[in-house]
């Protein structure tokens, strides 16, 4: 019963911080991005530093992945990403009313 009494007494924020591994804090931007099938895992993480992304989901069987980024700076990551030789694909997903992302 201690126990209990302390966890309530706990303050409301505390309970709140956990966080998935996947989630990217600060960040809602989410992009759909798929490498050519002989990019090296040194490529695919430069890229992912350069544009300020970090792999959210995936890979998918398509080789998809769902990467974070700043929502500010989601446009720039998009544009930069689409003009890299090692990326085949490129899209935003948008985040629909019930919070399902959508492309």
């Amino acid at each position: 019963a201690g126990l209990a009494v302390a966890f309530l007494a706990l303050p409301v924020h505390e309970r709140d911080a956990y966080r998935t591994l996947g989630e990217v804090q600060g960040t809602t931007g989410r992009i759909v991005v798929m490498f050519k099938p002989d990019t090296t895992e040194q490529q695919l993480r430069r890229s992912l530093r350069a544009n300020g992304a970090r792999v959210v989901d995936g890979p998918t069987d398509a080789g998809a992945y769902v990467l974070g980024v700043a929502t500010a700076e989601r446009e720039r990551a998009l544009q930069a990403l689409r003009g890299n030789p090692a990326v085949t694909f490129a899209e935003p997903l948008e985040v629909g009313e019930r919070g399902r992302e959508q492309r």
